[in-house]
């Protein structure tokens, strides 16, 4: 892969953007002392290097999904190396750092809570940024982002999905709601190297005692769409029916429940907000039915990627995806994945050769038989896709819900 930096591309304190910059940058980030999740989808990568106004990624096998692996993460956002690598430069730059893209300087961070960023003076393209600066503020939840609108203290709420809120925000004056692609899947992980669920019943019954249709019906008004898969309309490769998933059928999981003696585990989630452990508690109570028990663990970010790396943990209720499946697969699916419970290595070589293909018809085949071993082997609890809602007061142009993601030098207020 050859990627040619455009003419006049400043960082916002001034520094050219150079190929240097952008191979440093990655290889920095990929290193593995730095916990990047994204490795996975870097793992093909053999060689990283820069020169002139190029970068030449060398793979070590054909990688169909590498332009899409550089989507929303570290290695699409290079850093002037210069300012990292003394100590005292780095330290600073931790908290207050500086990028070549149209809000490129940090003026503001508190952690967790917000982020203040300034438009670049030396962006590439003319006449933008539109703003002069972006101020991201993290709430408890959607209601509180909904209410930050209608009093004008916010302008855009990101990533909402409490149904309420979203049927007030439709009959708003001051309010639009854009429904983004659905290119996110949201499914039980389940650690299948460790008791219970290195056992194959183990793992059938939770999926036979989970009745996805229920659940979107119950909490989301039968918004989202039931998935056996890792797959959601948005994405390519789309297959919201996999043959020979362990669909719902509650005596079923009561035998296998029988068979083994019992079933209990903790349930953990991604976080730790009203949504989450809400749909968790909801799960663990529809697994109740079939004599699981099953005790919810709120976990915030942090803490589930400490459980992660130790391997202890049983189940995690996550959501995922990708414009891509070879980019979103391996990190949950394949023996090496940051987030993977599975170790599968006929799985990893349906994966790899699937990945390897440019033809799109004969890599959506190569799909289908990993969803179908993903199904045989019970491995994921799937539930639904997602589509994430954006909410936006009236004054705000330049987001629209055709974007899968929304390019903030564009947007303007009226």
């Amino acid at each position: 892969l050859v990627i040619t930096i455009r003419p006049h591309v400043r960082f916002a304190n001034g520094m050219p953007l150079t190929a240097a910059d952008v191979a440093g940058s990655m290889k920095r980030d990929l290193l593995p002392a730095n916990g990047c999740i994204c490795a996975a989808d870097f793992a093909p990568v053999a060689s990283i290097t820069g020169s002139g106004n190029r970068i030449v990624l060398r793979m070590k096998a054909p990688y169909t999904a590498v332009v899409h692996a550089f989507f929303d993460t570290a290695p699409n956002w290079p850093i002037p190396m210069k300012l990292v690598r003394t100590t005292a430069a780095a330290k600073k730059f931790e908290q207050m750092p500086v990028g070549a893209g149209p809000f490129g300087k940090v003026v503001h961070n508190t952690a967790s809570a917000s982020v203040t960023l300034a438009a670049n003076p030396y962006y590439w393209k003319k006449g933008e940024p539109k703003l002069s600066k972006l101020t991201f503020t993290s709430v408890g939840d959607d209601q509180s982002a909904y209410a930050s609108l209608q009093t004008g203290q916010s302008q855009v709420a990101l990533l909402v999905s409490t149904i309420p809120v979203l049927k007030s925000a439709q009959h708003s004056s001051t309010v639009k709601v854009l429904s983004l692609p659905a290119t996110f899947y949201q499914f039980v992980s389940l650690n299948t190297k460790i008791p219970p669920f290195n056992n194959e019943k183990a793992r059938q019954a939770l999926l036979y005692a989970t009745d996805a249709k229920a659940l979107v019906k119950n909490l989301y008004g039968g918004l989202y769409k039931v998935t056996q898969g890792p797959t959601s309309p948005g994405e390519p490769f789309y297959q919201p029916k996999v043959p020979g998933y362990p669909t719902y059928n509650l005596n079923k999981a009561k035998a296998l429940v029988k068979q083994l003696g019992g079933l209990s585990f903790k349930l953990a989630t991604t976080f730790n907000t009203t949504y989450w452990t809400t749909e968790a508690s909801y799960l663990a109570g529809m697994w109740s039915k079939a004599g699981i028990k099953a005790s919810v663990l709120p976990n915030s970010l942090s803490e589930t990627l400490v459980q992660l790396q130790s391997g202890n943990w049983s189940t995690l209720l996550s959501n995922w995806g990708s414009l891509d499946p070879g980019v979103a697969l391996p990190t949950y699916f394949s023996s090496h994945g940051p987030f993977s419970g599975i170790h599968d290595g006929g799985l990893d070589a349906l994966m790899n050769a699937a990945v390897a293909v440019q033809n799109p018809s004969a890599r959506g085949k190569l799909y289908a038989k990993v969803y179908a071993d993903l199904a045989k082997h019970a491995y994921t609890d799937f539930l639904y896709s997602k589509p994430f809602f954006t909410m936006v007061t009236k004054n705000v142009k330049g987001i629209s819900a055709k974007q899968s993601d929304i390019f903030w030098e564009g947007v303007s207020l009226k």
